[in-house]
């Protein structure tokens, strides 16, 4: 069984939480988080999204979809 989590807000705390969760292969990782298209802040966003594997939703209801298990 898969199981897909959803981050609303892709801050600190859930970069970590997903990195400890990158080597569960049947965890599906997806996050929202407003801030990925602000000048400052949005490109350290999206690169820790990436490195980890997480899904970038586009929205908070894209991510709730998506997910079968919680939100964080």
């Amino acid at each position: 069984m898969e199981y897909a989590i959803a981050f609303i807000g892709y801050g600190e705390a859930a970069y970590h939480i997903s990195r400890g969760l990158q080597s569960e292969k049947r965890v599906r990782m997806i996050a929202y988080d407003e801030m990925a298209e602000d000048a400052a802040r949005g490109a350290k966003i999206c690169s820790h999204m990436e490195e980890v594997g997480v899904v970038r939703a586009a929205s908070a209801e894209e991510a709730l979809r998506m997910q079968s298990t919680l939100s964080l």
